[in-house]
């Protein structure tokens, strides 16, 4: 994409984020560079035109880049527990348990239970620990889920402990289909 584009593209998104109607929008590009017309403008009129923007109020917002993937699987690890923190976690994400699934957002959660800066760092000890305060959150959030979709009582049954994490697992399952049920149903 050339420079042009990459600018037209960013006022799009300006108009879009601050809720510009058509008629306002080619109104703001008038009276900066009294064209009606992105297409028609120059590349130093696109960024007069941008700059405009940015003074009445659209924020740009740069790419999050995040260059650390987890490793292959078939790669080796200190501890077998490795792979099923890192197995658990993404199963979170996609369970809508977590709004960040990155190996950073991990390697800061694995910071905070152990001190260990990389998950895959994790000694033996270390892995058998992590895993546990893992699957404890993970059993929290299922109990949350269950209880504000379904309206479910699970918390006040992990916290008296008679839920077990496997049981914990199946209800959730279970739980999700109901859901997905009722929602196609309405």
């Amino acid at each position: 994409m050339n420079n042009k584009a990459k600018l037209i593209q960013l006022i799009h998104v300006a108009k879009r984020e601050m809720a510009l109607d058509d008629e306002t929008y080619r109104a703001a590009l008038s009276g900066v560079c009294g064209k009606n017309s992105c297409k028609n403008l120059s590349l130093s009129e696109l960024h007069q035109v941008l700059e405009h923007f940015k003074r009445t109020g659209f924020k740009m917002r740069s790419k999050k880049v995040n260059n650390r993937i987890s490793p292959l699987s078939s790669e080796p690890v200190k501890a077998a527990e490795i792979r099923v923190i890192r197995a658990l976690w993404i199963d979170m994400a996609q369970s809508g348990l977590l709004s960040d699934s990155s190996e950073a957002a991990l390697d800061r959660w694995v910071y905070r239970m152990s001190k260990v800066r990389h998950v895959g760092w994790l000694n033996g000890k270390q892995a058998v620990k992590v895993l546990e305060a893992l699957k404890k959150w993970d059993a929290r959030l299922m109990a949350k889920w269950l209880d504000e979709h379904l309206g479910t009582n699970y918390q006040a049954k992990l916290k008296h402990g008679t839920l077990s994490y496997s049981l914990m697992l199946k209800r959730f399952a279970k739980g999700k289909q109901v859901y997905k049920e009722r929602q196609n149903a309405e």
